[in-house]
């Protein structure tokens, strides 16, 4: 997940498109569990005196990834909710996906590229996305934000089915009475309570 950004908020509710915060802050400790073994790998497997790289590169690699997929991550969960799975044929629905993988790919190359000009810059160090194709580039990256995407949709659905499955709490009955236009909706059991208070008061 190497390394944009999105229109959508980060709330308390996903009803309208908006993802919670636990959900977000979920999904960016996952990303972040997985950046922290990418730069360990990078560190172990390329030891002191033998790395073609400075050590503080790897951080920087996986920091700028992190920061553009928790940016890109709101637009993401918009696009789950717009475009849900339960409402769309199957061909839709995978156009869907797909629509949200090309934004989350091209936004997540930007925002990382341009978080790594700007360190490599104040580091004096030279920094180069495009090795030697820009389209072979987009592919690598790319391939890797399919399974990005793929797992964040998966969440989105298990977190769903996770609240759907929470129980309700039972609502008393509802009298509903219309007057002058207008609906109004009673518990009979506050009828009741007034109505001994009114009782009370006439006999008193």
């Amino acid at each position: 997940m190497n390394g944009g950004s999105s229109g959508t908020k980060v709330g308390q509710s996903g009803t309208k498109g908006v993802i919670p915060l636990r959900l977000w802050l979920l999904c960016v400790a996952i990303v972040a569990v997985v950046n922290l073994v990418n730069i360990s790998s990078n560190l172990i497997e390329d030891p002191p005196g033998h790395r073609g790289f400075e050590t503080w590169e790897p951080f920087c690699w996986e920091i700028s990834s992190a920061i553009g997929f928790a940016v890109l991550l709101p637009g993401l969960y918009w696009i789950y909710r717009r475009f849900h799975w339960s409402r769309l044929s199957l061909a839709r629905f995978l156009a869907a996906q797909a629509a949200a993988w090309l934004y989350y790919t091209l936004g997540h190359d930007a925002a990382m590229v341009a978080i790594r000009y700007a360190v490599y810059g104040a580091m004096d160090a030279h920094y180069t996305f495009v090795q030697d194709n820009l389209f072979v580039q987009l592919v690598y990256e790319g391939r890797k934000d399919v399974l990005t995407v793929a797992l964040m949709s998966t969440i989105f659905w298990v977190d769903e089915r996770l609240r759907q499955a929470q129980p309700k709490p039972d609502l008393p009955p509802r009298l509903e009475v219309t007057s002058d236009g207008r609906t109004h909706y009673l518990i009979p059991t506050d009828l009741l309570a007034r109505k001994s208070v009114v009782q009370g008061k006439t006999v008193d």
